[in-house]
C-alpha cells in the first residue's frame, strides 16, 4: 500500500520513493492591508504602483525596468488577470522600439490605463 502522509511517500511495495513528496499549485494572493500576498513573499502594492507612475512619466524606461515591472505584475495576474496583457506586452518592449518590439510611446498609454485598473479595484 503506498502513503502520502510524512516526509517520504511510498510507492505499492512500501519503499520510499527517490523524493520527497511536493505540494504543487501556487497560492492565489489575498490582499491584506494594502499588500499582495503571493507565493514566497508579500509585495506591497504600492511598489508596483510606484513603479508604473516612474515609467509613464519616463524616469524609469529601460529594459531592466520594465523586466521588473512584468515581473511584478506576473506575480499579481492571479489576483488581477487583466495585468497579464501588460506583461506580455513588456515583454516585447524596448525604449527605442525595433522590429517587432514596442517602444516607449506605444506602452505609456497602456501602463497608465492599467495603473487606473489597478487603483480603481483597490480599497482606498
Amino acid at each position: 500500500m503506498a502513503t502520502t502522509d510524512g516526509p517520504l511517500a511510498t510507492s505499492g511495495g512500501g519503499a520510499p520513493a527517490n523524493r520527497p513528496l511536493k505540494l504543487t499549485g501556487r497560492l492565489r494572493g489575498p490582499q491584506l492591508n494594502g499588500t499582495i500576498v503571493g507565493q514566497t513573499k508579500a509585495m506591497p502594492i504600492d511598489d508596483l504602483i510606484s513603479l508604473m507612475e516612474r515609467f509613464i512619466s519616463g524616469e524609469a524606461i529601460s529594459v531592466r525596468d520594465a523586466n521588473r515591472l512584468e515581473g511584478l505584475l506576473l506575480e499579481l495576474a492571479p489576483t488581477f488577470p487583466e495585468l497579464e496583457d501588460l506583461a506580455d506586452d513588456l515583454a516585447q518592449y524596448r525604449p527605442g522600439g525595433g522590429d517587432y518590439l514596442h517602444d516607449f510611446e506605444y506602452m505609456k498609454p497602456r501602463v497608465a490605463y492599467h495603473l487606473d485598473t489597478l487603483r480603481a479595484r483597490l480599497p482606498s
